[in-house]
């Protein structure tokens, strides 16, 4: 894998990577991602004030390094890593989305490298308008869902 730094430009062409939990994966549906894999944390101490989280996946040296803060071994068995491209992101046509450099502190051990967030999609937009961001959250939900886009799918626990 080619690896960017994380003071290169944002370009089009590149994937970004986004942890989802099993849950979140419907195999009966379409989209397979649900479109709560791309919905903002509105509540507790984690909420996306900021924006969702994803990783560049240029910046990291392997998609596994994305669920490498997950301690807990069955945690990280039951996610999955899915990615869409900056360029699908920035099309999306019920919003006008873009993407952010958002680096984690540096002096983190467990520091992954390449973290951007679409700033759009906060906790405080999803609780003013819902309406607007699920179609977002569809729409990334669906390419999303493609099979080259599923680069790691989570185990069941049951």
């Amino acid at each position: 894998m080619s690896k960017k730094r994380e003071s290169d430009p944002i370009c089009d062409d590149e994937l970004l990577v986004r942890r989802v939990r099993v849950e979140r994966f419907k195999n009966d549906r379409i989209p397979i991602v649900s479109p709560s894999a791309f919905e903002p944390r509105t509540k507790g101490d984690s909420q996306d004030v900021d924006g969702i989280s994803l990783y560049r996946l240029d910046c990291l040296e392997s998609v596994s390094d994305a669920l490498r803060t997950i301690s807990d071994d069955i945690k990280r068995q039951q996610t999955g890593v899915v990615a869409i491209q900056v360029l699908e992101v920035r099309s999306i046509r019920s919003m006008k989305l873009s993407v952010a450099e958002s680096y984690e502190d540096e002096s983190k051990p467990d520091r992954i490298a390449g973290h951007v967030v679409i700033p759009e999609l906060n906790s405080s937009a999803y609780s003013a308008d819902k309406t607007l961001i699920k179609q977002a959250m569809l729409d990334l939900a669906t390419y999303a869902s493609a099979s080259d886009r599923i680069l790691v799918t989570p185990t069941s626990s049951t």
